[in-house]
């Protein structure tokens, strides 16, 4: 094929494939309008995902019927007028290519009136061209309607994802309009209302709405001024985390943007006071002279370039670290059993959205796994108890966490040997069941975590946390393909505070759950936990069914035997015994380890180490 010319058609609908990449892009450019319309009020509706429809009504200045036909054109624009106004922008739009795009992979009505008209012009338009106009009575500002998204590109429509997909990205970038704009909003979703923002809301008061786990005293204020950059925003105490980022939320002079170095410094800044593959959350708002920052650097412009990135990005740190140490205390309290209140609880809230690596699955092959190795764990007899009767409560600033470890019996361990090391002769020299295994004594535990055996020709240190957990989720994995794990109904139902996002995954994942032995009940618009599983105890249950749905929101990246399997490993690192527990039935953990012969926990963290004899006489020369 020779070097040709395109045609205005196919350039501008190869155009709409760069800029629309979902319902929830078209959503984002028709808000963008209507905020840069001076609107003070939009009202935002889906169908379908937005598939069928998508409508947007707002109170700005509106159009004329001159106005409406420009704005269809590509590149027409009330943005810009030369190349320098890029570089001094207070709009969301300026490219003038967003609508054009739109209308021309669309079914299109535009209805708008001015304040100066007393009636307003409606354009119907299909596929860019111009089907119908007439004058019709309503209010000043702007209404559009999009039906049939991509439905002369066949090809391209058929890889927008399902209507529940589409649904969720939409709701998503509807929560980021409503945190960064003084608007107030109204989005309803297949015929729903999901969000009535009022203008006047508080910012604390609109992520609150968005993220109803957290409470008033979870949250820390920033506002920092650097004459050149300003930081506002809300930040959340270093105990009160999520295991994703999805709560962490960045804007740079209005425009919600994605970087991967503002996540990054912005972790930084706690340091070590996040626990591990934990994130804060957080709203930060940056603001800076337009000259300084380029926002033309990406098709939906959800990205930005700094002219020195590396001096704002140092003075991010350092404002939320000075604001984390000001703000956040320690404070110890005790509590009697009977003290100990509901709302004592770690926040912590769900999912870990990584990748789960089980290295041993290398060596699986060379491994003969036989039916007995799991009668050893399922009739396991590894638990802990509870060192203290009081609870021992750490409260940072006003926030109380009851860090008392749960009793975590297995509920089938009455035939078990309650053998605790305390108890285990210092001599006692254990027979392995496990061939190629020698003979071990158990000689203590370290820093209420790392268990010592002492081998013929080795020492070997144990996890003993990461230990059980793996345990625990070989067993669970088992039960869950043979469709045994049991559910216990709890006495009183457990109440859980859902957002949108998370209250749609769980609609469509009541049943999974409950393979998971977790049973949901629901009353009218309102979740609760009806039933656990039967023979561990979780840590936190409502955390974990938090954890489980944003697990369950990557059905349809990640195939769904992954999604069990990172379900599972969430479970089982909930139940599994944590440093400090007292330990009970230690040798059964062991043997369960040498027999299945497991080499790292869920998450792909080793179980354990070796320190050979020879080298421990190499070091001290004695060889």
């Amino acid at each position: 094929m020779r070097i040709h010319k395109l045609s205005d058609e196919t350039i501008m609908k190869i155009a709409a494939g760069e800029v629309i990449t979902g319902t929830y892009a078209v959503v984002k450019e028709l808000i963008e309008n209507s905020i840069d319309s001076n609107a003070t009020a939009i009202n935002v509706e889906i169908i379908d995902g937005g598939k069928s429809l998508i409508k947007v009504i707002d109170n700005g200045i509106g159009m004329n019927e001159e106005e409406i036909k420009y704005a269809v054109q590509p590149h027409t624009t009330s943005k810009i007028n030369k190349i320098d106004d890029l570089y001094n922008l207070e709009t969301y739009g300026f490219r003038g290519e967003a609508l054009s795009s739109i209308c021309r992979v669309s079914r299109m009505k535009i209805t708008s009136r001015t304040n100066n008209e007393e009636l307003a012009t409606m354009i119907s338009f299909i596929g860019g061209k111009e089907v119908n106009k007439k004058k019709v009575s309503a209010s000043v500002g702007t209404q559009i309607e999009i039906e049939d998204l991509f439905f002369n590109i066949p090809a391209r429509r058929k890889f927008l994802k399902s209507s529940s997909a589409e649904g969720r990205m939409v709701t998503e970038i509807i929560e980021k309009f409503i945190l960064s704009s003084d608007t107030s909003i109204v989005y309803k979703r297949e015929n729903k209302e999901i969000y009535n923002i009022s203008k006047d809301y508080t910012l604390k008061e609109k992520f609150k709405i968005l993220f109803p786990e957290l409470k008033d005293n979870d949250l820390i204020i920033l506002n920092k001024n650097y004459n050149w950059l300003k930081i506002n925003g809300i930040i959340s105490n270093p105990k009160i985390t999520r295991f994703n980022r999805s709560a962490q939320i960045f804007f740079v002079n209005g425009r919600y943007v994605k970087s991967g170095d503002l996540f990054s410094v912005f972790e930084r800044a706690y340091g070590e006071m996040l626990e591990t593959r934990r994130h804060p959350y957080g709203v930060l708002f940056i603001d800076v002279n337009p000259r300084e920052v380029d926002v033309n650097v990406h098709p939906q412009k959800l990205e930005v370039k700094f002219s020195d990135a590396s001096k704002l990005l140092k003075l991010l740190k350092t404002s939320i670290r000075e604001e984390l140490d000001n703000q956040t205390e320690f404070k110890l309290e005790f509590y009697e059993d009977n003290e100990v209140k509901e709302d004592i609880k770690n926040t912590k809230d769900s999912n870990e959205l990584e990748d789960y690596r089980f290295y041993e699955n290398k060596i699986k092959e060379n491994v003969e796994q036989k039916e007995t190795t799991y009668n050893n764990f399922l009739n396991n007899d590894f638990s802990i108890e509870d060192s203290n009767k009081k609870y021992f409560n750490q409260e940072k600033s006003t926030f109380k966490y009851n860090t008392e470890q749960k009793k975590l019996n297995w509920e089938n361990l009455n035939e078990s040997p309650k053998s605790t090391l305390k108890n285990i002769s210092k001599n006692q020299i254990f027979i392995s069941n496990t061939k190629d295994v020698d003979d071990y004594r158990i000689v203590g535990i370290i820093f209420k975590r790392y268990i010592i055996l002492e081998f013929k020709n080795k020492i070997k240190l144990i996890d003993f946390h990461a230990a059980h957990e793996r345990v625990i989720f070989e067993k669970l994995k088992k039960q869950f393909f043979d469709k045994k794990i049991n559910t216990k109904l709890l006495l009183n139902p457990i109440k859980i505070k859902l957002d949108e996002l998370r209250k749609e995954t769980l609609k469509n994942n009541i049943e999974n759950l409950k393979k998971l032995g977790i049973e949901i009940e629901k009353k009218e618009d309102v979740f609760y936990i009806k039933g656990v599983p039967a023979e561990f105890k979780i840590e936190n249950i409502e955390n974990t069914v938090f954890e489980l749905l944003d697990n369950f929101r990557l059905e349809g990246i990640e195939n769904m035997n992954k999604i069990y399997d990172n379900a599972i490993a969430t479970m089982s690192c909930r139940a599994a015994v944590k440093t400090g527990d007292n330990i009970v039935g230690i040798e059964t953990l062991i043997q369960n380890l040498m027999d299945m012969k497991l080499l790292t926990c869920p998450h792909g963290r080793p179980i354990a180490m070796d320190i050979d004899l020879n080298k421990l006489d190499t070091y001290f020369e004695r060889k």
